[in-house]
């Protein structure tokens, strides 16, 4: 998986490795919670950035055959 530092440095979003999902945490390990699920048909890069607002992330995925690639942003509100 792959991890970023918020810029106000009081949570951490990550990708789990064992199933295609990002999540969120605060950096005492306190409330984890699943952002989204990602398609199992894609593959996806393990790096993971905030914007400089602190309030959505950047991820980026590709198809399998390599036909498409996006960077993709999540808004943490919705």
């Amino acid at each position: 998986g792959g991890a970023a530092l918020s810029p106000d440095e009081s949570h951490i979003v990550f990708r789990r490795t064992s199933v295609p999902e990002i999540w969120i945490m605060k950096t005492t390990g306190e409330e984890p919670r699943k952002l989204l699920s990602v398609s199992a048909d894609s593959v996806h890069d393990a790096r993971l950035a905030w914007f400089p607002d602190g309030r959505r992330i950047a991820f980026a995925s590709a198809s399998r055959a390599g036909e498409t690639f996006s960077i993709q942003a999540y808004d943490l509100a919705s």
